[in-house]
């Protein structure tokens, strides 16, 4: 770490150079003596980027009943032998649906086999998907019922979620909104016709959304609250176990076995529960009993499933303690969510962006932004990244970033520009008589230092002023007491093009601005207060870039 804390820095263009070529009369020492002088210029601190917390566990959101821990084994049992266990184990009610399973074809009697070894309750819950069926808590009753009841607009429930935290912190509301909606495997209105939505009310956001909806919900608030490198937001700590077993080197000699064979001995071998979903498999039209073959001598056991597989066009994830063999449409249909710190990386918007698209475009996973119908890249704030992938998918993002992070050892320091001071020519069109003053008052009015003359020869900013088309005002009052004309009155108009640094032109549109239009009327009441903007203070940034000009500015 200290190692990088000496070669941290940004990749972005060197202001000084920057300047200089936009300026004709900046003299080529002056670009050297910058160039210089950022090359060598000392590296920022870069923040610490901690490992843990890894995950939130679900045990911290779930009802105590459903997260004991249990052993037990099923063989064909009914799905009502498998409440009452569930019932006697837990201590609360267990209530089947008898009615909505009827209505979508199943029994009571439905036939399961599974097994529990020193792992939560909810498990054996969750894996009751594979009959397509869902489970939620409600007055201390645990209810097992149909998909279709469980993601029923009806049935949802409102909630508050006070985020005053983030933002005093200066997170902007919206950002927050899109990135509560990045959670998986739950339905919003503007996508999914009938289903949740989200209204902030000051600083509280009413959240309208299924049960399940909301523990994913609440593990990415606790996630954003309290994040390392990467942090999945609701992922039980069982999971790091199986992600360490697939790292696990292993050897195989699998010649013409069926599949179930194969990834049963795969199991038996390296201690893991692996398993078939089989309605994935079904639905890609994929046998348990096809034959597969592989010969391998130590590797991980990721690299040998990834072989395994590909001759099938399958693929892996971790759910409910296991990993399951899937089909790519299974996996991309239960994408999670995680949280990376990446302050070392990005600290404004810009940068964020940039290190956005490097992902989109340096990752083989499905991006929903790229055109895809995977996974999504949220910035709530700057160093703060929200990933919505796959499980191989964020492994591939967690290696990239690391990639990034080393290539920091073997770069020189350079001093980060600030997009502010990028020099661009804007075009300001205005009535005739206004322009006229301008051209004369701007130099006084916004930095003046920064104005070109006989005195500061170097100096950046520069005003031309000259004609333009001429505009229609239209309303036009006559005399008193005569109602305005429509037919308009026509004014000369004039374009000020304007050389100046982009922090500066800000500035300068204000004003014209308020030139224009006037100030809002002065409010005597209480005091109000905003969202803030998107915060800052993370430090240098890896990721950066030239902001662009826009359509009305040249070079």
């Amino acid at each position: 770490m200290n190692r990088l804390r000496t070669a941290w820095h940004s990749v972005s263009f060197i202001t000084a150079i920057v300047i200089a070529a936009l300026s004709s009369t900046a003299p080529l020492a002056s670009a050297q003596d910058a160039a210089k002088d950022a090359t060598t210029a000392e590296a920022p601190k870069i923040p610490e980027i901690a490992d843990e917390p890894r995950t939130v566990d679900p045990a911290t959101i779930l009802p105590g009943p459903v997260v004991k821990l249990a052993t037990v084994e099923f063989k064909e049992t009914s799905l009502r032998e498998v409440a009452d266990w569930i019932q006697t184990e837990s201590g609360i009610a267990v209530f089947i649906d008898s009615t909505a399973l009827e209505g979508a074809g199943l029994l009571p009697s439905e036939p399961i086999t599974d097994h529990l070894q020193d792992e939560p309750i909810y498990f054996l819950l969750d894996r009751l998907r594979l009959l397509d069926l869902s489970w939620f808590v409600q007055d201390n009753v645990i209810r097992i019922t149909t998909n279709d009841v469980a993601f029923d607009p009806n049935e949802f429930q409102t909630t508050p979620y006070n985020v005053s935290d983030f933002l005093d912190a200066g997170l902007q509301s919206d950002r927050l909104i899109a990135t509560v909606k990045l959670v998986s495997n739950v339905h919003w209105e503007e996508v999914d016709g009938p289903g949740g939505n989200v209204e902030p009310l000051g600083d509280v956001l009413f959240v309208r959304q299924t049960r399940a909806g909301h523990r994913q919900i609440k593990g990415l608030l606790t996630a954003l609250r309290k994040h390392g490198r990467q942090t999945f937001a609701y992922e039980p700590p069982q999971h790091q176990t199986l992600r360490g077993k697939l790292e696990e080197p292993i050897s195989v000699s699998i010649r013409d076995t069926p599949l179930k064979l194969a990834i049963a001995d795969l199991a038996e071998q390296t201690k893991t529960d692996i398993r078939l979903d089989t309605t994935e498999l079904k639905s890609v039209g994929v046998r348990d009993r096809e034959q597969v073959s592989l010969v391998l001598n130590n590797r991980p056991l990721r690299t040998v499933l990834e072989l395994l597989l590909s001759k099938h066009d399958l693929t892996w994830s971790i759910r409910e303690g296991v990993i399951w063999i899937t089909s790519r449409d299974g996996a991309e249909s239960h994408l999670k969510c995680a949280v990376y710190d990446v302050r070392d990386l990005c600290r404004d918007t810009g940068e964020s962006q940039e290190l956005a698209n490097a992902i989109f475009n340096q990752t083989s996973s499905n991006w929903a932004m790229t055109g895809g119908s995977g996974g999504e890249i949220q910035f709530p704030q700057p160093g703060t990244m929200v990933v919505l992938q796959t499980e191989p998918g964020h492994e591939q993002v967690l290696k990239l970033l690391s990639t990034y992070r080393e290539a920091l050892l073997i770069s020189k320091n350079r001093k980060r520009s600030d997009p502010g001071d990028e020099v661009i020519d804007h075009y300001y069109q205005m009535q005739q008589p206004i322009a006229d003053v301008l051209a004369k008052v701007l130099v006084t009015l916004v930095a003046p230092e920064s104005w070109r003359s006989e005195a500061r020869p170097d100096a950046i900013g520069t005003i031309l002023l000259l004609p333009s088309n001429t505009g229609l005002t239209t309303g036009y009052a006559g005399k008193a007491n005569q109602p305005a004309t429509t037919a308009g009155l026509i004014v000369p108009q004039s374009v000020l093009i304007i050389r100046q640094t982009r922090k500066n032109h800000e500035e300068i549109s204000t004003l014209i601005g308020r030139i224009q239009n006037g100030d809002p009327p002065i409010s005597f009441g209480g005091a109000g207060g905003g969202m803030g903007g998107m915060g800052g203070g993370f430090g240098g940034g890896y990721f950066s870039v030239k902001p662009s000009v826009g359509a009305s500015a040249g070079r």
